[in-house]
Parts: structure tokens; sequence; C-alpha cells
């Protein structure tokens, strides 16, 4: 109640009925330096053990994902299995490290308590939504639009999504 007690309906009663035994608490651990490579040898880190990030993208089980399935189709059957997992790795860390600093930023950003720097934030996110509105940069896109690009696999093939 302490941390939460001043927040928007119905946060307050939901704290205020459950008994402190029932609160879960879990640290947040992340990698606070990236990796170079996900792999050694013949060993690929993948999921949390290569790049494990803060909670705040909600990206942490996506970025499995994408490892499995990366790693997955370049160690197909007959791969060359160190030159596959390096290619793993020169595809995943960018895109994995990115997003792992991303989801820190905004962390960051959303720990901020005095009263400017949360009347600054609030306007950011503020303005962020206006701009997001505006373009397509910012917001996801439709069914109409990713069926207009089509779906390409890693390999550039066509992913089972027609177009028409």
């Amino acid at each position: 109640m302490r941390r939460f007690g001043s927040w928007h309906h119905p946060v307050p009663a939901l704290l205020a009925g459950t008994s402190p035994g029932a609160v879960l608490r879990h640290d947040i651990r992340a990698l606070a330096t990236p990796l170079p490579v996900f792999h050694q040898g013949r060993v690929a880190l993948l999921g949390d053990a290569a790049h494990a990030m803060t909670p705040n993208l909600g990206q942490g089980g996506c970025q499995a994902i994408e490892d499995a399935v990366v790693l997955a189709h370049l160690t197909a059957p007959g791969a060359d299995v160190p030159a596959a997992l390096a290619a793993y790795s020169g595809m995943r860390v960018p895109r994995a490290t990115a997003i792992a600093r991303r989801s820190w930023q905004l962390g960051r950003l959303s720990a901020w308590t005095s009263r400017p720097a949360v009347a600054l934030r609030t306007g950011l996110f503020s303005l962020a939504g206006l701009l997001g509105s505006a373009s397509r940069a910012g917001r996801p896109r439709t069914c109409r639009e990713r069926r207009a690009e089509g779906r390409r696999g890693l390999d550039g093939r066509h992913m089972g999504v027609r177009q028409r």
C-alpha cells in the first residue's frame, strides 16, 4: 500500500484485499553488459541465458522464440554447426541487444519520481502517442498491411500468407 496506495482505481482496493502472504516478490535480473556472441564452439545460448532483459517491453519470451526459430533454421540437418552458430550470433546479438537496451531505458524512464521528471515523462509519452498516430512508426501493422507486404522467411521465401 505504501508504494501503490495512491494509484488509480482499482489498484488500492486490490491491494487492500490481498493478504501480505499471498504477494509474490521477484527481483529483476538483467545482463548489465551484453554478451558479444551467443555461442562458443558447438554450444549456443538462447533466451535469458543469452540476453536476460528487464520486463519493461514484455519482449524476453519473444526474443527467446526468435532465437529458437533462427537457430532451428540455421542448424538444419547437414548444416556446418560451428558456422551456423556463428551466423546465429551474427543475426541475433544486434537485435536482442538493442531490445534489451530499450527495455532497460524504458524501465529507467518509468522509475522517475520527482514531480518535474514525472511531468516530463508524461509529456514525452503523450507526444510519442501523437507522433505514433500520425505516421506508421509506433503502431502495429494491420493485417491488410502485412498481407500486402507478404510474409518472408529468413531465406526470403514466402511464409504461407497468400498475397491478393
